[in-house]
């Protein structure tokens, strides 16, 4: 996944919290929405700990390719928590590069939403 992809999938998961929260409580938007970043370094600064979980979330899944995972042991895996991972997992499922499909995970046997890269 290239960097300008990975922004973009890091800017959908921004673009998903904020508007979750305008939703929940209007009053407290007051960001705009990155809908198609244009400048890398501009959103990477934006996102800190976000740009920086998507990447170890991709890289994760590119390392185990082909192997079908789920949220809850690439959460495991990587430390972070399980929404975090599903946010990820949803986003990159937009691309091209990554598939989302009910199937059995690698790791842990469950049958249930998992990712992989094609």
């Amino acid at each position: 996944m290239s960097a300008v992809q990975l922004a973009r999938v890091a800017g959908a998961v921004v673009c998903w919290r904020l508007e979750r929260r305008h939703c929940l409580n209007p009053t407290s938007y007051s960001v705009p929405l990155l809908r198609q970043p244009t400048n890398l370094s501009m959103l990477a600064s934006n996102m800190g700990e976000n740009m920086t979980i998507a990447k170890r979330v991709t890289d994760y899944i590119t390392k185990h390719r082909p192997d079908e995972l789920c949220d809850k042991c690439l959460a495991e895996a990587l430390g972070i928590r399980r929404s975090q991972a599903n946010r990820v997992a949803t986003a990159i499922e937009m691309t091209s590069e990554y598939q989302r499909t009910t199937g059995e995970c690698k790791d842990c046997g469950e049958v249930k939403k998992v990712v992989k890269r094609v």
